[in-house]
């Protein structure tokens, strides 16, 4: 099964960033984490019929990532510059509720208070404080917005150094300090750029028999759109692999779930690394690719309509996308206007505003922003065009094309942000 979608319009409340092809670099087609060949999973193009984004899946180990990606210069200007400047305050959350997975982890198997422990990508320290109410002094860190490192350091008082988990082995504090009796990292390996050189460098400051925890999003919970074109999730993890990349880098996985949409992990460093790493078995494989077949369909409601081109509108959560495919006619006017009239259309700001100053709801174009939406039912985000779907039960290895084509209408392609 083959599945082209065709967008003729899209409106967001996600950041949706314009790419070019000056702006990629093309990664090995071999598996970062086992070697073997990798086929494509996903290709965004533009109207030319250029690919812009390629996201491939290794079918040895079921590893995910994009093949084709921005550089790692335009993700970090990407970061300081785009990601980082709407996100001014730290959230006000429920730290407990917030990070219950780690501490389910971290309560069951770390009880010693006098433990050192190393959060990497910090964030605004919600994790830390959460282990400072426990009990827990000796506190660490890595985060690579500066914003976000000086807010942890001036008003929690916490021991956080700048850098990204790839410039570990060239930071003085944190080898200093190091090594560490655990590691814990929530939501953050996704976004890694290098996860080879960021595991050595886990290995590098985690004590011999230390800890590491892991939580990831589990790539069969996240919404196929959110997996071909999301910027920041460089790759999307399943259980096996996970499993093969802690197994490749020397770690003893000792209790590893999926609960809630991600994949958690508790792993012991082990001082040996195994590189007889097992691969899925032809029929295994066969399984997975059904599964995403699946998973495009049930992803966009799509259930069973025997035609093989038809035209579609999808509004709401990525993750809950409402799809129909027979439009009344005031749905389909709706539709052309909007596509005429907006296009692509990345984030509009809520009347908080970008600096989260409430004061800017004063502010008539805030305003004017937020009752339109409400007027036009937007929710996070909005897309119609055109399904083509094809069958070919000979055609099952996804070497030769990938699983879904998505093409834009404007020259450049654009990536979804939260």
């Amino acid at each position: 099964m083959k599945i082209k979608l065709n967008l003729e319009y899209l409106k967001t409340h996600y950041y949706a960033v314009k790419v070019t092809d000056d702006d990629m670099v093309v990664m090995s087609e071999e598996c970062p984490l086992c070697n073997s060949p990798t086929c494509s999973l996903s290709v965004i193009k533009n109207r030319s019929g250029d690919d812009l984004l390629i996201k491939s899946i290794c079918p040895s180990c079921t590893y995910i990532y994009f093949s084709k990606y921005p550089s790692n210069k335009w993700i970090a200007n990407f970061y300081s510059n785009v990601w980082d400047a709407a996100r001014l305050k730290a959230k006000k959350q429920n730290i407990d509720s917030a990070y219950k997975e780690s501490f389910s982890l971290f309560e069951k198997y770390i009880n010693d208070k006098t433990l050192t422990i190393f959060d990497l990508g910090s964030g605004y320290g919600e994790f830390l404080l959460g282990c400072r109410k426990r009990g827990f002094e000796n506190l660490f860190g890595i985060e690579n917005s500066i914003k976000r490192m000086k807010y942890c350091n001036d008003e929690l008082d916490l021991n956080i150094s700048h850098c990204t988990a790839e410039e570990i082995d060239g930071n003085k504090g944190v080898l200093s300090d190091g090594p560490y009796d655990v590691i814990h990292s929530n939501a953050v390996f996704e976004h890694l750029y290098d996860i080879n050189k960021s595991m050595q460098n886990v290995k590098k400051i985690l004590k011999n028999d230390g800890l590491l925890i892991l939580i990831v999003p589990n790539a069969i919970n996240e919404h196929f759109l959110y997996i071909a074109q999301a910027l920041p999730h460089i790759r999307n993890f399943t259980e096996f692999s996970m499993q093969i990349l802690l197994q490749k880098h020397g770690f003893d996985v000792m209790e590893m779930s999926v609960d809630e949409g991600n994949i958690k992990v508790i792993a012991k460093n082990n001082v040996n690394i195994n590189f007889d790493l097992p691969k899925l078995k032809e029929s295994e494989w066969k399984v997975m690719q059904e599964k995403f077949q699946q998973k495009i369909l049930s992803d966009f409601d799509f259930s069973g309509n025997d035609k093989t081109k038809f035209r579609f509108w999808s509004f709401g959560d990525s993750s809950k996308l409402e799809t129909k495919y027979t439009l009344t006619w005031g749905e389909l006017l709706s539709w052309k206007l909007k596509k005429y009239f907006v296009g692509i259309n990345r984030k509009e700001y809520p009347i908080g505003g970008i600096d989260l100053d409430y004061m800017s709801a004063l502010n008539l174009k805030n305003v004017g922003m937020k009752i339109s939406r409400v007027l036009q039912n937007y929710n996070k985000i909005e897309i119609s065009g055109c399904f083509e779907i094809s069958i070919d039960q000979d055609d099952l290895v996804l070497r030769k094309k990938p699983l879904l084509e998505l093409t834009y209408p404007s020259e450049e392609g654009v990536v979804l942000v939260k």
